[in-house]
């Protein structure tokens, strides 16, 4: 999960069976203008990859409920981001791996980023290594600039071969959030692959 990094002590993360931790390995990208790594190391900063990885993975209404769980915090307490951050964290994935054949692998992205040749590269160089990248194509964007509309001109949703979800759900006051129609904040437009749940989702 690359994100803002997540909390590995969250009980949602133990597995349902054997009530382990699954959360294996928690990396940090984050440095200061030195060089610093950022005193925070790969906690979640923001309350948002931890939320994202028990949608995946979480024992309670995570979708994998017994999946490992590898996080790569790449996103700032000010929730910003750089590009060589994103990029180093994708090579990390990708070494991972290679020096342990034979597991299946998934990427996940629940950021935005202004369309960028290095963001697109390194999800290419994923789904090289037959990794398969999943890509949020309705949230709040990191910050940039954002139209709710054809994800085209963002990274990695324009990336072609990484499977780009958008959001139903209805945002409406005083209706129920559970809906087939798009989200109000959705991409639309010829890079999303499908739609999902996106109102009112629970997590941890």
């Amino acid at each position: 999960i690359i994100d803002s990094g997540i909390r590995a002590t969250h009980t949602d993360f133990l597995d349902p069976v054997t009530n382990v931790n699954r959360v294996v390995t928690v990396n940090n990208y984050v440095v200061n203008s030195n060089g610093v790594p950022d005193p925070a190391g790969g906690s979640d900063v923001l309350n948002h990859g931890t939320g994202v990885a028990s949608i995946i993975a979480g024992k309670t209404a995570g979708v994998a409920k017994r999946a490992t769980i590898h996080s790569y915090r790449v996103v700032r307490s000010n929730n910003t981001s750089k590009k060589t951050w994103f990029s180093n964290a994708v090579d990390d994935i990708i070494a991972y791996k290679a020096a342990h054949p034979g597991r299946g692998n998934v990427i996940n992205v629940s950021l935005i980023y202004e369309k960028s040749m290095m963001i697109d590269d390194a999800v290419k160089r994923a789904l090289r290594a037959n990794i398969t990248v999943c890509v949020g194509g309705g949230q709040t964007p990191l910050p940039v600039p954002f139209n709710g509309t054809d994800p085209a001109g963002y990274s990695p949703q324009r990336v072609t071969g990484a499977l780009t979800v958008a959001a139903t759900g209805n945002t409406a006051a005083g209706q129920p959030p559970a809906s087939d129609i798009k989200a109000s904040f959705t991409f639309v437009g010829a890079v999303v692959d499908l739609f999902a749940p996106g109102v009112a989702v629970r997590l941890a």
